[in-house]
């Protein structure tokens, strides 16, 4: 059926619009520099506002290899500026665990991350790190796993995204199933370590099944936007074209979510955000080799 969107879900699709023309003058914020290095999954974008942080107050989590992508050989960086407009590449990965697709949140000065662990083929789980700098990580070990007994989830769970809100811990997670391409589920905890799936409400999101929408094989979560008091999610899903394109979800009670953009808004295979003053920065990969921001004023 139709929804009816609110004035704040019209601006935010405004504010958007064209995205696809504005991707060829977007400003590369990094370039591998090493022909064999790869970005392989953009994570969030933090900000740290220590003083003993100002130098890379902003810090962009990312995934890279080197040569062939074997799943087995995939390790997480971080690009990071003191402004949010000047980036440098941190010298060299922070964890020595294959990890990919991280999402870190920063609560009461601790950095926890989230990532798909790639330790073990096939991939199943996601596991926790958490770190007092960014730099040093502890590891806190698989904190979600698949559910056997749930068709959209008893293939993997991976792309975890987090948020805190009224002191539980939010992670929307891509599921799938032998028999289920992928939808964006919910899971709920008190501590950020143990958590419990809502399956009286999951899928949060899965895409109508018509062969006509662009994303109806797939729809995978890429980051948290927060406008004008209100939570969406920006996503990527695969349909008709058979390559990935993003969109935006919106909700009523963070449960269930809705698509409010009919058309992708690009084809790209991410898509990040970033607040600094007045201006939105959305982060995407330019191709494998870079790493790629758009400025939109609301």
């Amino acid at each position: 059926c139709q929804i009816e969107l609110s004035n704040d879900e019209l601006i935010l699709l405004s504010a958007v619009n064209n995205f696809e023309s504005k991707i060829d003058n977007s400003k590369i914020l990094y370039s591998a520099s090493d022909e064999d290095s790869n970005i392989r999954e953009l994570g969030n974008v933090v900000i740290d506002n220590r003083p003993e942080q100002s130098l890379s107050r902003y810090k962009l989590f990312f995934s890279e290899y080197i040569g062939n992508y074997i799943q087995t050989n995939v390790y997480i960086n971080y690009i990071y500026s003191a402004n949010g407009k000047d980036w440098k590449r941190n010298e060299s990965y922070i964890i020595n665990r294959p990890l990919e697709d991280p999402y870190v949140i920063i609560h009461d000065n601790i950095y926890y991350l989230f990532a798909e662990d790639k330790f073990d083929v096939p991939f199943r789980n996601i596991r926790r790190y958490h770190s007092a700098d960014g730099l040093e990580w502890i590891d806190d070990g698989d904190v979600l796993d698949i559910t056997e007994a749930n068709h959209y989830e008893d293939r993997d769970v991976s792309s975890p995204t987090v948020m805190i809100q009224d002191d539980f811990w939010f992670m929307y997670y891509e599921g799938r199933g032998h028999e289920w391409y992928g939808s964006i589920n919910l899971a709920k905890s008190s501590d950020g370590l143990n958590w419990n799936k809502m399956h009286e409400t999951n899928p949060a999101y899965y895409p109508r099944k018509l062969e006509i929408e662009w994303d109806y094989k797939t729809a995978v979560r890429d980051d948290l936007l927060f406008f004008n008091e209100h939570y969406y999610i920006i996503y990527h899903g695969i349909g008709y074209m058979n390559f990935y394109s993003v969109g935006l979800l919106s909700s009523t009670n963070l449960k269930k979510w809705y698509r409010i953009n009919n058309l992708p808004l690009a084809n790209l295979n991410d898509l990040m955000w970033l607040q600094a003053d007045s201006t939105m920065h959305f982060i995407f990969q330019g191709d494998n080799k870079t790493i790629n921001s758009i400025e939109v004023t609301i």
